[in-house]
């Protein structure tokens, strides 16, 4: 993504913080499919998957001052935002197949702090 767009990114989302609908619905409109993708592939189900992608975009003009995506790109934001969202979601209810996200949870549990961390 043109570094141009990654700044209109971070300034919609400012826009959007301070009370603008119209730099919500542009950034909205923007990630909603690559971020819905993101989750559907991560949690194999569409109703998840668009729940996750509403709790990330809301994220984005609900952060916590400074922003982080000041430290960060804004595509890495909300990316890090929809797989914590993802992986940390109720599992839905049993199946009667093993749960892919709770084996990455058992895995995270397993695994030292640092590699932990890198899958956040």
């Amino acid at each position: 993504m043109p570094e141009r767009l990654m700044m209109e990114d971070a300034a919609l989302a400012e826009e959007a913080r301070n009370g603008n609908a119209a730099a919500f619905v542009k950034l909205a409109k923007r990630w909603w499919t690559p971020l819905y993708r993101f989750s559907w592939n991560i949690s194999g189900s569409a109703s998840c998957a668009a729940q996750i992608t509403e709790r990330t975009l809301l994220a984005a003009i609900h952060s916590v001052e400074p922003p982080p995506f000041t430290r960060v790109s804004f595509k890495v934001f909300l990316y890090r935002v929809a797989l914590r969202l993802t992986l940390t979601r109720e599992p839905p209810a049993s199946t009667g197949r093993q749960d892919a996200l709770g084996t990455i949870r058992e895995v995270r549990q397993r695994i030292g702090p640092l590699d932990s961390a890198a899958l956040e």
